[in-house]
């Protein structure tokens, strides 16, 4: 995470790149709220690369089902 943080940076050309493996470290570590929230920033960044922007809707949605599903399955 520390190699990470200069390329997260708002001016680094690569942040979008580095803020997706932020993203993906959170979910090893199964955090995936802090993981859902890095990929809707991506998403919603209009400077987003499109593919890259996609991929993070998609993240998004699937995290967001599946947090869902264990929120019921605790009920």
């Amino acid at each position: 995470e520390k190699l990470l943080e200069p390329c997260a940076k708002e001016a680094a050309p690569y942040r979008h790149l580095a803020l997706e493996l932020k993203a993906i470290v959170e979910l090893r570590q199964n955090n995936h709220a802090k993981a859902a929230e890095i990929f809707v920033s991506i998403a919603q960044d209009p400077k987003c690369p499109k593919d890259l922007q996609t991929r993070a809707q998609v993240m998004t949605q699937n995290l967001a089902s599946q947090m869902a599903e264990q929120a019921q399955k605790g009920n």
